[in-house]
This record gives C-alpha cells, structure tokens and sequence, in this order.
C-alpha cells in the first residue's frame, strides 16, 4: 500500500507537533465546543488517522507514527467526552495556558477527579453529605451566613465530624472578618 505525497507530509508534520496540541486541537474544535461536535470531530480525525486504514504499509516507522497520532486522538476524545474530566482539563487550560498541559494526560485527569470526589467525601451520613455540600457551594458563592448555617445543620447530623468541627470555627472567623469588612462606620443606630 503506497501513501499519497500530501498525506505522508501531514503525518510527519502532525507527528511533530504531536506533544505542543492540546486535546482541542487535536480534534480540531474550538474549545468551547458542544459534545456532538466533539464527538463528530473525533469520527472524522480517527478516520483519517486509525492505523487499520494503513494496514498494509510497509513502512513500520510511519506505522509508529500513526499509532502515536492516534492514541492521541482517543486520549482527546475519552477526556472531552466526560464532563467531569472535561471541567478540569478545562480550568487547568485556563489556569495556566502557558504551562505543559497537552502532556497532561487522561490517568492524571482521571486520578484528580477521584481524588476530588473522596475529598468531597467529608461526613458518613446522607443528611451530613447534603448539609456539607451545601456549606461547599454557598463557600463558592461567598455566602458565609450559608456557610455557618449548613455547617452546623451538617454537624447536628454529626457530632462527633473533626472535620466538620473544623471548617465551622474556620467559617466563623471568615465571616466575622467579612462582618468587620462590610460594616459602615458611618451608620447611625438609633436606640
């Protein structure tokens, strides 16, 4: 089996810059693509690249190369096509886009997300989880008033949490300070 001339010329290149792609370019598709994008640009790069296609080629290097390219491309797709990978993939993007993050590869993803969902794992009861996970999101949204409450909702739950016990007494002096920032000293009280 004999490979055109501009054909040969793309693998080369694209086997060069292999390591410099993040998994968007990879696939072609900007990164604020929707899943079926993805997932249509995922068939169209595996289609041209999947080393089945190139079976009978007599040249083992270029067969390397092809594998290479290829495994790339599915790395690509497994990690743009879950959500949860998706989301860290996307912030380290984003959080450091000058950092070597195409090298970052999908068992990296895979053990952040699992650690993050075991540290998320704070309380052993249901009603303790859901009281925790609560104070979690209204931390994000700087509520502290939320983030008080729901920490002791999730503390009645349980009393003996270290943890919790922790985050409450952190919670308190955030939101005391955030109290002692947002007070107006110019505000009259009329006894």
């Amino acid at each position: 089996m004999e490979v055109d001339t501009k054909t040969l010329v793309e693998i080369e290149a694209l086997y060069g810059i292999l390591e410099s792609l993040d998994y968007y370019q990879m696939l072609r598709v900007p990164r604020d693509a929707p899943v079926t994008a993805i997932e249509r640009a995922f068939a169209q790069e595996s289609k041209r690249f999947h080393p089945d296609r190139y079976y009978g080629l007599n040249d083992p290097d270029l067969q390397r190369k092809l594998t290479r390219i290829y495994r790339r491309i599915a790395e690509a797709w497994s990690v743009l096509k879950d959500p949860e990978l998706k989301t860290i993939y996307d912030r380290k993007l984003r959080a450091d886009p000058a950092a070597d993050v195409a090298k970052l590869g999908r068992s990296e993803l895979v053990q952040e997300k699992d650690e993050g969902a075991a540290a998320a794992r704070v309380c052993t009861t249901r009603q303790g989880q859901k009281f925790y996970d609560l104070a979690v999101k209204a931390r994000a949204a700087g509520d502290w008033n939320g983030v008080v409450m729901n920490t002791k909702f999730a503390l009645q739950a349980e009393p003996d949490n270290a943890i919790l016990k922790e985050q409450l007494s952190a919670a308190q002096t955030s939101l005391e300070e955030h109290r002692q920032k947002t007070k107006n000293p110019y505000k009259i009280r009329i006894v």
